[in-house]
């Protein structure tokens, strides 16, 4: 069917116009931040130590704990995506850092740990920040900020825990993507009915521009001349009324939401805790207590810590206590790989236990006190969920 030409275009703004009303976010193109921690002329690198530090390009151990800190504002509260690409290429396992501020009394916002000490390599985060000044550190990993580890600033430096092994090539790759938030936190979201009145007021005011309607008689003559537009706006508004009665007959209809408590990704529980054992033969990691009206089920078990001379480690997951008991989950440590000082354990195991609440989970981790100790911080995630309980 042909529409009149004086139709066709306040027509098409018009349907525009209407499916405007359910538009959503609108991705900015990706900014890209690219270069090398072995790199000298890279202007974005500084050293571990405390503000201001310069890099290191010693060997590798020092460059390894070279980071690039990059400065970016926002001048609306907008997503912002960081996604890291590099590692895939051959490049850096990335510690990343993201603060709020823009000189050295900047503060954590978050960083890549849980994904960093489990699966490793690239990362994809997403972030809601409000308007204002930020910075984020790329690194080796594991070198975290002082400030994400005990409280504190920028100013106050990184760990110098970055491994050389985590280097690659050397060179990192991250893309920053940003959207406008467009519906802030308690805005009232309009419902099905509304948006379709809306969008059939809208289509009713640009057709009765088209046909500059001056009294009821005119247009009714008008109509009966045509045919057509009328046929048309009936369609339309019906289909529109449509879709107003049909959601609420939905909502009339929809069965109850029902929520299955021991659904493991429901309530998915994941907690890493780095805890500095130099030099003692026993380290002891205690963990977030267990909140009132959930039971914590714990699956997994990772980490890494090194060892001087690459003794066997063993370890226990067990309830709260100064020391934990008997009673709990055993585990050990396996594949032994060079570190410097020492030998890198590493512990990647399936488990089960249960965490009442009020429960502090610990983990001790012990090497044979006559012929080892440990050599650096411990580095171990828990894995599981919560269950609600009744």
């Amino acid at each position: 069917m042909a529409f009149p030409a004086a139709f066709r275009l306040p027509f098409a703004r018009g349907v525009a116009l209407a499916l405007a009303l359910h538009a959503g976010a609108v991705l900015a193109a990706p900014t890209t931040y690219t270069g090398s921690l072995d790199d000298p002329a890279n202007p974005a690198l500084i050293g571990s130590g405390p503000a201001p530090s310069a890099p290191d390009f010693s060997d590798a151990s020092t460059i390894a704990n070279n980071v690039a800190l990059y400065a970016f504002s926002l001048a609306t509260a907008q997503t912002v995506e960081f996604r890291s690409l590099g590692f895939g290429e051959g490049g850096v396992d990335p510690y990343f850092t993201l603060f709020a501020g823009s000189d050295g009394t900047a503060t954590v916002v978050g960083s890549n740990f849980d994904q960093a000490f489990t699966t490793g390599g690239d990362f994809d985060l997403a972030f809601v920040l409000a308007a204002g000044a930020y910075q984020f550190a790329i690194g080796a990993f594991a070198n975290e900020s002082f400030a994400e580890n005990g409280g504190g600033t920028l100013a106050d430096g990184f760990i110098g825990l970055g491994e050389s092994f985590s280097l690659g090539d050397g060179h990192y790759r991250i893309e920053v993507t940003t959207s406008d938030v467009t519906t802030p936190p308690g805005t009232p979201v309009p419902e099905p009915e509304t948006l379709a009145l809306w969008s059939a007021a809208v289509v009713a005011w640009i057709l009765a521009r088209t046909f500059r309607i001056r009294d009821t008689g005119r247009f009714l003559s008008r109509t009966r001349r045509t045919g057509r537009p009328a046929v048309l706006v009936a369609t339309m508004l019906a289909s529109l009324g449509g879709v107003a009665m049909t959601t609420s007959a939905s909502a009339q209809t929809r069965a109850a939401l029902v929520q299955n408590t021991d659904e493991a990704g429901r309530n998915p529980y994941q907690s890493g805790v780095l805890k500095f054992c130099n030099g003692t033969n026993r380290c002891i990691v205690s963990y977030p207590v267990v909140p009132a009206g959930m039971r914590l089920v714990v699956t997994h078990i990772s980490g890494v810590i090194a060892t001087t001379n690459g003794s066997n480690l063993l370890g226990s997951l067990s309830l709260n206590a100064d020391t934990p008991t008997s009673a709990g989950v055993s585990f050990t440590g396996s594949g032994f790989a060079p570190a410097s000082p020492g030998y890198y354990v590493f512990v990647n195991q399936d488990c089960l236990a249960y965490f009442e609440p009020g429960d502090t989970p610990l983990i001790a981790l012990d090497v044979s006190a006559a012929h080892d100790t440990f050599a650096s911080a411990s580095r171990f995630v828990l894995t599981g969920y919560y269950v609600k309980l009744p």
